[in-house]
């Protein structure tokens, strides 16, 4: 990168998933299963990424830089959206066996509950580092 280049980096924190539920305790449950779930594909995972980008680009010494946060919220739970995919890759704890079936389909038939009579809320924070590269001494 040349000096005084620019960099933008956005990760999502999975700790700052928001699902509203009637069963508290279900939701939290699949919550913080699902940030410390690391994924076959994933040769490291950790769900506090998001607020992790500031020390990870300070211990660098070489960018000048700030965190943006920025929250996806929605009360639409439809095909397509950040809200749909990510309660339906909530599906993967079942496979994993961490949840059951019957906790999975409990926790989805009470959200397309809430989503049909209009209470449905989904929010997930991501965190954007945007900086610049020090000049080379």
């Amino acid at each position: 990168m040349k000096d005084n280049g620019k960099i933008i980096f956005v990760h999502y924190d999975w700790d700052t998933l928001i699902v509203d539920g009637s069963n508290k305790n279900l939701v939290r449950k699949i919550v913080h299963l699902f940030c410390d779930l690391q994924q076959k594909w994933m040769k490291n995972c950790d769900g506090w990424m998001g607020r992790r980008l500031w020390s990870v680009f300070q211990k660098t010494g070489c960018f000048e830089g700030e965190i943006i946060p920025y929250i996806i919220h929605t009360t639409s739970f439809e095909e397509c959206t950040t809200a749909f995919d990510t309660i339906n890759n909530l599906r993967t704890l079942v496979r994993r066996g961490l949840i059951s079936e019957h906790e999975y389909i409990s926790f989805y038939t009470d959200i397309e509950k809430l989503a049909d009579s209009g209470q449905f809320y989904f929010a997930l924070t991501s965190f954007i580092y945007v900086g610049r590269k020090r000049k080379s001494i």
